[in-house]
């Protein structure tokens, strides 16, 4: 992840944090419906901590990775049955955090953190995901698809970088990994900011789609 979105999180997180917590970005239903029986979860970008309790207390086994120790102190403060459950990593993910965690889930659930990504680093992002799931794991990503008040760095006031990700650019980047986009929703804003519109990709990993060499 950007560093300086890092930094930004660090400072703000107990802010951003309190106001995550007031709603749900994706509601239980699609969790369900997304992940269906495969109980164990892994969230990458944890934030507030609400969204991987809510998977907890519905019976998933669930792992989170947060970068921001702002955050995962936010998230283990309200909510401490996630205790030992949160670990220090972010997109792309560390080579040996990979290796000893290859296949190990059903379910990954993205939402809100690849925007936050590289561009040139987008692809290696789904490829660790991808890689992260069995044969026939499901992902869950949601982007931000429209936001307004950026700078010419693509920077909000706080210093977070978002970058563009229109859906043509997405469908292209799953095309080059294993996964198949099976369902698309479309999703304005739960807090109403003016000028922010969200997109959730519901993906599958395809079993007859070579991952990149190991």
């Amino acid at each position: 992840m950007d560093k300086q979105t890092i930094d930004a999180y660090e400072l703000y997180g107990a802010d951003f944090a309190h106001r995550y917590r007031t709603g749900e970005r994706v509601p239980m239903a699609r969790f369900k419906e997304a992940f269906e029986q495969k109980l164990k979860v892994i969230e990458i970008g944890v934030g507030s901590g609400s969204d991987m309790a809510r998977l907890l207390d519905a019976g998933y086994d669930v792992t989170g990775l947060e970068p921001s120790s702002t955050l995962r102190r936010e998230a283990l403060e309200h909510f401490p049955q996630l205790a030992s459950r949160i670990h220090n990593e972010s997109l792309p993910l560390s080579v040996n955090f990979l290796a000893n965690l290859r296949g190990a889930f059903g379910g990954v659930l993205c939402s809100a953190v690849l925007m936050h990504i590289a561009p040139d680093k987008h692809q290696r992002a789904l490829l660790d995901m991808a890689e992260l799931l069995e044969p026939q794991g499901r992902l869950l990503l949601t982007v931000s698809a429209t936001r307004d008040g950026l700078d010419d760095e693509r920077r909000d006031e706080f210093g977070r970088f978002y970058a563009e990700l229109p859906n043509d650019y997405l469908q292209s980047l799953f095309a080059s990994t294993p996964f198949r986009v099976i369902h698309i929703w479309h999703n304005e804003d739960q807090w109403h900011r003016h000028g922010l519109q969200w997109i959730t990709y519901l993906a599958e990993k395809s079993a007859d789609k070579r991952l990149r060499p190991i």
